[in-house]
């Protein structure tokens, strides 16, 4: 299980990723991430899309009728770890269908992971992550962005008690 949220009606909704076995590698494949949620008579599952690792994460936003998954579903340096670049998934009819709205991270040097839903979150703080190097000891930086693709960096070094984000996209 990645997360969960509730619908507006209170019904739970859960975003995981199911496989074919416990191992990561080709050897479990495929990777789905899929939404089960109880409709109000019954528990409905959807396929959003697929990765390449059992431990990739995400988080669900839920608002209204606007379903939103951000996630490392996209192919990244690192084949077969950990993480990848970030993509926005939208659905527009309750968890029903599922396409991508936005690439967010693109032609990365480490891979995105851990992506994490802020409590009362308000742009530009929609959502915030790490990277790394999936397969080998790596410098990780941390990176909060919201639902237009604007991507800012937090500074590496703190000098202080308070740093300015790099602002890195859009």
């Amino acid at each position: 299980m990645k997360d969960m949220d509730f619908d507006s009606k209170g019904n739970p909704v859960v975003l995981y990723i199911r496989s074919n076995g416990y191992k990561p590698g080709p050897e479990s494949t495929p990777y789905e991430w899929c939404v089960t949620f109880w409709d109000g008579k019954a528990w409905q599952t959807t396929v959003v899309t697929e990765s390449d690792h059992n431990y990739d994460m995400g988080s669900l936003f839920i608002a209204e009728d606007n379903w939103s998954i951000v996630g490392p579903t996209e192919q990244g340096t690192q084949a077969w770890g950990v993480g990848g670049e970030l993509a926005i998934w939208q659905s527009s009819d309750q968890g029903a269908t599922w396409q991508k709205k936005l690439d967010v991270t693109k032609h990365s040097k480490r891979a995105h992971s851990y992506v994490r839903r802020p409590l009362n979150f308000k742009a530009p703080f929609c959502f915030f992550w790490a990277d790394g190097h999936s397969h080998d000891f790596s410098k990780s930086e941390l990176y909060f962005g919201n639902f237009n693709g604007t991507i800012y960096k937090l500074p590496y070094t703190m000098e202080g008690d308070f740093a300015k984000p790099e602002r890195i996209s859009q």
